[in-house]
């Protein structure tokens, strides 16, 4: 490996480390509490040199929470370019691909991309934002597709698409990996209990 390679993979690999302590410390004590000399004592490190990977701990948490946003939509974007498979069963495969990756992610993953937003720059939210908005539209791509084939009810796409994100989000509440039922199964039962609301009758 050239040496700039060796420089650029542990430049990588050191961003990730401060990225997992940063999100830890945001989790734990919250964003607002969280600060540079926090991160930077987690990294045993000195602040100046976080410094020489993000601009501030608000460019530590706009990558966490994009980053995370961006694997989700890159994992159900095949689903939306789908035009074969009948629209029931890609309902499924997102739902168990979102449950699934969701179920894979550590808790203060979760409650950091999910309550992070706010303390976000307006152009790095404006950014967020248009993410969740594509995770949406394939959503509702997928419901309309089901509608128009007369496999699902004639339903408000939006409100549905919303019920489900929020199942789905609001799982790391209830949910347990070494609970009753795994991951696939809960996964299936989240697809019945929304299918039967929505099929046509």
């Amino acid at each position: 490996m050239r040496t700039k390679q060796r420089r650029e993979l542990r430049s990588s690999i050191r961003r990730s480390f401060i990225l997992d302590k940063a999100e830890a410390l945001f989790w734990e004590k919250g964003y607002n509490s969280t600060s540079m000399n926090d991160i930077a004592a987690a990294c045993d490190c000195k602040a100046a040199n976080i410094y020489n990977f993000f601009t501030g701990k608000e460019a530590m948490l706009y990558e966490v929470i994009r980053d995370i946003t961006r694997e989700l939509i890159e994992l159900l974007t095949p689903l939306e370019n789908d035009e074969t498979t009948n629209p029931v069963e890609l309902l499924k495969k997102m739902i168990k691909t979102h449950f699934s990756f969701h179920s894979s992610m550590k808790k203060s993953m979760i409650t950091v991309t999910d309550t992070g937003l706010k303390d976000l720059t307006a152009e790095h939210r404006k950014e967020i934002i248009e993410l969740r908005r594509r995770y949406n539209r394939i959503l509702q791509k997928i419901l309309h597709r089901g509608v128009q084939s007369g496999e699902l009810a004639a339903v408000d796409e939006r409100l549905v698409g919303n019920f489900i994100a929020s199942i789905i989000i609001r799982s790391n509440v209830w949910f347990s990996d070494k609970g009753r039922l795994s991951v696939d199964e809960m996964g299936d039962a989240i697809f019945e209990f929304v299918y039967r609301g929505i099929k046509s009758h």
